[in-house]
């Protein structure tokens, strides 16, 4: 009868360094998302039959990057962003 040899886990420590850096990339939160100007406080028509009417607007890099409420146009507030309330 043959005997086995015991299995030599050579590969194991780069495998394991393998899969941490993978767990750390997949994790890492992306960068949170900037405006330049942030218009508030108004009343919008957005011409979208879904959501009609909006209170805030996010121009990012030269164009519209957020419709929506106010809450969640604060989350775009950066620290060049120009923020103008109550929209006209």
């Amino acid at each position: 009868m043959k005997r086995f040899r015991p299995v030599q886990f050579r590969f194991l420590p780069g495998l394991l360094a393998a899969c941490a850096l993978s767990v750390l990339a997949a994790t890492t939160a992306p960068a949170a998302p900037r405006g330049d100007l942030i218009l508030s406080g108004g009343a919008i028509y957005t011409l979208n039959p879904a959501q009609p009417w909006a209170s805030a607007l996010v121009v990012a890099r030269g164009r519209i990057a957020y419709v929506g409420g106010d809450a969640g146009a604060l989350a775009w507030r950066g620290p060049i962003a120009r923020r103008r309330n109550r929209v006209p």
